[in-house]
């Protein structure tokens, strides 16, 4: 699984790296909020996590400007440190699928994760795999877009757009 973690905390960033690269998960790590949201638009990534970002951002208003961003569609998950229920609830309203407290528990955490990649993976198995929308072909599996039988070469960015786009139409009626 990949995953995208936002963590300024470089000792914090540190350990989930080692608890998720030790049940084989792939993390990329960001400790800059710009730079964070730049790769989400670029990359693929099944989950994205985010604690602490950079001074004068908060974590919860980064959740809100990732779901506002049409390219996120991936499962966010908000570690809040020492939270309270105000601001777990926060935290979800603004966007997150889950939320965990500090201090963390290694194996929670793990199976957390997991959970939310298999709640999203389950989301898109229920979509048709191959859609066909006028002289447009999408492959839902390889995010692969034809048109008139031709692949169509785009970004990653491109394709969430293509087929947000299309969703608001026709794309989960077939």
């Amino acid at each position: 699984m990949r995953i995208a973690l936002l963590e300024n905390n470089a000792q914090a960033a540190s350990s989930l790296e080692t608890w998720l690269e030790n049940v084989q998960h792939n993390v990329r790590s960001f400790d800059s909020s710009p730079e964070f949201t730049r790769e989400l638009d670029r990359d693929e990534f099944d989950v994205a996590i985010v604690g602490c970002a950079e001074l004068g951002v908060s974590g919860t208003e980064l959740v809100t400007h990732l779901r506002r961003r049409t390219a996120v569609m991936m499962p966010i998950m908000r570690i809040i440190p020492k939270a309270g229920e105000t601001d777990i609830v926060n935290a979800l309203n603004a966007g997150a699928d889950d939320c965990v407290s500090q201090p963390l528990r290694r194996r929670e955490f793990i199976a957390r994760v997991e959970a939310l990649a298999r709640r999203a993976r389950r989301a898109s198995d229920t979509q048709p795999v191959m859609v066909e929308i006028g002289e447009l072909k999408v492959d839902r599996k390889n995010r692969l877009i034809y048109r008139n039988g031709l692949n169509v070469p785009m970004t990653p960015k491109a394709y969430n757009l293509a087929v947000l786009d299309r969703k608001s139409t026709r794309l989960n009626s077939s």
